[in-house]
């Protein structure tokens, strides 16, 4: 059997026309997906992360958390089913649909909000991204900007809270080693009462 290029054109110009009824029906619906279908707008925010500026050497038993591990717990938080109904009821989001029930609210808002964590390799800078799909643009940049602020809150929560623990590290550090120099120093002094007429 030998290719013939003769016979595969013949057939291909025979079958052409459900070719381009095919090419212009999937034109015609994708045209008019792309027409009928609401604009959705997506307002996106970047954030950069940095981590704890204690070093880990300094107080390894305070500074356990590095930035990923305390954007995980923010992410957590923000997308809890209290906080994301929370959020929906405040800025009205699903005003145009009162009786849309909790559950769905809850689904429909973790679908449209993104949060893009960074990755835990080291080095270079880390970035956070924000977003959030909805047919009105003010909307979506009114509810992308409040997701925004609460990151930073909760960030300047956990490192208030990070930086709190360390101090209270250190303070007791201060008082430990405190003691002990008090301690050495009446040992000191009792050894040179013991000995005042030994030593020069």
């Amino acid at each position: 059997m030998s290719f013939s290029l003769r016979f595969y054109t013949q057939r291909f110009v025979r079958r052409f026309p459900y070719f381009a009824l095919l090419a212009c029906l999937g034109a015609a619906v994708g045209t008019s997906f792309a027409v009928l279908l609401p604009p959705v707008y997506r307002a996106e925010a970047r954030l950069l992360v940095e981590s704890p500026q204690i070093p880990d050497e300094l107080a390894s038993s305070t500074v356990s958390a590095g930035a990923s591990e305390m954007l995980q717990v923010i992410q957590q938080r923000l997308t809890t089913r209290a906080r994301l109904l929370e959020t929906a009821r405040r800025l009205k989001i699903y005003e145009n649909a009162p009786t849309m029930p909790p559950d769905k609210i809850v689904a429909d808002m973790r679908r449209r909000l993104v949060i893009t964590l960074p990755s835990t390799r080291s080095g270079g800078a880390s970035f956070v991204t924000v977003s959030f799909d909805e047919p009105n643009a003010e909307m979506s940049a009114t509810v992308t900007n409040e997701f925004v602020t609460s990151i930073l809150q909760e960030n300047v929560a956990l490192r208030t809270a990070t930086t709190a623990q360390t101090l209270d590290f250190f303070q007791q550090e201060v008082d430990r080693l405190g003691a002990e120099l008090a301690q050495q120093s009446s040992k000191i002094l009792e050894f040179k009462l013991k000995n005042k007429d030994a030593l020069p």
